[in-house]
């Protein structure tokens, strides 16, 4: 029995909703939330803490010319942006401070490169990431810092084209630290955002190019001011049909290909809500680092979500170790690399908030709901989300994922009558049919099947894992009936071979064999053949089925998220045997599933 439409993930934990989610305007809203940031750091000490700005250049290689007087310009336009762009959006004119010479000059961390410029390229973030640590040892430590890498690696040839082999992006970042990467060029500077005739010819990782001045600036000092998003721990988020319309494109999507574009007469970027108000809990924004170490740690303790035409409604209590202020619903359609999420905000009061998201495209998304801690913390928790052809959000799904984690975390809580509480609320809820058939499995859990002999068995189709085995083996853990292995309560005991729901089929960590006599009495078998949902990334599968010694079927090899259906005539086998091997050298997280497993005649 398998329901082939399952949202692809459970509701988990990480390591970003329309008009009516905010009725109050945006500046309001961000007034509001920026008031309850300053009282809670009032009287905290102050911090000097500041961007560090690190110029790297190759071993063979000088800083490109005038790189200090067009960093300067360069990096205090940025800072003059996010500024403008957090009092557009309530929070006053804060912004990101700058270290700064005795003559109010940028002050430049120059670092000499250990390898001539061919040694570099766009992957290697992490070789200059070690030799800019190195470099600085005694002056700042590069993991205790918030960090702006500019490489001066790039070379003009003879035809004049301008080639980059620089990294150019975030390396992770959260209240504490932050590193990220952009690049250099002697013609990189803001006095060029106007040219919009001088032809400038350029390759890069992603191709060759060609720009005017003015766009090419705009492009790649936007790309500085994206980059340093994510190095204070921004994540993508796109803009609306109206913002596009009016103000122009996120920063934080592709606003760095329209940055100051305004001024050849085009539109520009902005920064949206969403990105201000994490900026605004920030460290380098509030300018104090109280309790900055504490996770936030918050936990949704209810959630409800409903639907009015193509509008969302998000209504729920969240508790956490530090103040959460807001939520930011990030509603991220699959695939586009979260360039197109589109954000809503809202203020969350006495551990209460409530959002309302609209639709504009159809199919798979992701629905992240990131809670904003006073202390710059976020704590993000993510739903699988459908939107179907009618642009009508389902809802059914969202409630379903919830009551089903909730399920989940009650098998380890072992609380009296907890599950019988859960289905109470899933019927009084719109849930969808998938997830109601997986709580009705979980509240079936320890019910044993009778096991049937399937030589002797009159029935016309009969699912293996309902049936006596003549031996069993698996490559971890033991063998299993229509409920996966727990490792230690940290995975789902569903079946779920590719994100799909299977009452019935084997846990089967290869190498897995499980052998059936059969009498000679059925004519077809059928099977979803996959992994586990959620496993490692390396783990993978080839399931064999074998009739009387004779290989009958061999899959592909299988990886992540990937299925095969089985069918295959098994008409006048005796001993059937049901095989996967790990497909490689060993078996590391091979956690292969038999979902379905079914004969017929």
């Amino acid at each position: 029995m398998t329901f082939t439409k399952l949202l692809p993930s459970l509701l988990c934990l990480s390591l970003c909703l329309s008009v009516s989610a905010q009725m109050t305007p945006q500046p309001e809203l961000g007034k509001r939330l920026h008031s309850r940031i300053l009282d809670w750091h009032k009287g905290a000490k102050r911090s000097d803490q500041k961007l560090k700005v690190v110029y790297f250049h190759a071993a063979d290689q000088d800083p490109l010319l005038d790189y200090q007087a067009r960093m300067d310009r360069i990096m205090k336009d940025i800072q003059s942006f996010y500024r403008d762009e957090m009092a557009r959006n309530g929070f006053g004119e804060t912004t990101f401070p700058l270290e700064l010479k005795e003559d109010g000059d940028l002050k430049l961390h120059v670092v000499h490169g250990a390898s001539p410029a061919a040694s570099y390229s766009y992957a290697s973030g992490d070789l200059v990431r070690r030799e800019v640590k190195n470099a600085m040892k005694g002056t700042f430590n590069l993991e205790e810092e918030f960090v702006l890498i500019i490489c001066g690696l790039s070379q003009e040839r003879e035809d004049g084209v301008h080639v980059f082999h620089s990294p150019y992006y975030g390396m992770g970042a959260d209240q504490r630290r932050g590193i990220c990467f952009a690049a250099d060029s002697r013609l990189q500077d803001t006095l060029y955002f106007e040219d919009d005739s001088t032809p400038f010819r350029y390759e890069e990782h992603n191709g060759s190019f060609q720009r005017t001045l003015g766009g090419f600036n705009t492009l790649y000092i936007g790309g500085i001011a994206h980059e340093l998003g994510h190095g204070l721990s921004l994540p993508h988020n796109g803009e609306s049909k109206r913002e596009k319309q009016s103000i122009g494109t996120a920063l934080m999507g592709s606003g760095n290909y329209h940055y100051r574009a305004e001024k050849r007469g085009k539109k520009g970027t902005f920064m949206s809500l969403a990105s201000s108000l994490r900026l605004a809990v920030h460290p380098l924004f509030t300018g104090t680092r109280k309790q900055v170490e504490t996770k936030g740690g918050a936990t949704i303790t209810d959630v409800s979500f409903s639907r009015d035409q193509t509008a969302l409604h998000i209504e729920g209590r969240v508790t956490s170790e530090l103040e959460t202020i807001g939520v930011i619903a990030y509603v991220d359609p699959e695939g586009g690399k979260n360039y197109d999420a589109r954000t809503w905000v809202a203020e969350v009061t006495d551990g209460k908030f409530k959002l309302e998201t609209n639709t504009w495209k159809t199919g798979k998304h992701a629905l992240r709901l990131a809670f904003v801690h006073v202390n710059g913390s976020v704590t993000t928790i993510g739903f699988p989300y459908e939107i179907n052809d009618k642009r009508q959000p389902r809802e059914d799904l969202l409630n379903g994922e919830w009551i089903l984690q909730r399920a989940l975390t009650s098998l380890t809580s072992r609380k009296k009558g907890a599950m019988e509480d859960i289905m109470r609320d899933a019927k009084k809820r719109d849930v969808s049919k998938v997830h109601m058939a997986m709580l009705k499995h979980l509240q079936n859990r320890n019910e044993r099947p009778r096991l049937v002999n399937p030589a002797k068995t009159i029935k016309r189709s009969l699912y293996l894992s309902d049936a006596e085995w003549k031996s069993a083996e698996t490559g971890w853990g033991k063998p299993r009936r229509n409920y996966y292995a727990i490792d230690n309560n940290r995975q789902s005991p569903l079946l779920l071979p590719g994100g799909q729901f299977h009452e019935k089929g084997f846990y089967a960590h290869s190498d897995s064999r499980y052998v059936f006599e059969l009498g000679k009495k059925w004519h077809s078998f059928s099977a979803t053949a996959g992994l586990q949902q959620g496993v490692a990334s390396d783990g993978s599968g080839v399931f064999i089925i074998v009739g009387d010694g004779k290989e009958l079927y061999r899959t592909k090899l299988l990886k992540d998220s990937q299925t095969e259906e089985i069918n295959v005539s098994i008409k006048g086998v005796a001993t059937l045997e049901l095989i996967v091997e790990s497909g490689k050298e060993n078996n590391h997280a091979c956690w292969t599933v038999w979902g379905s497993p079914q004969v017929k005649r």
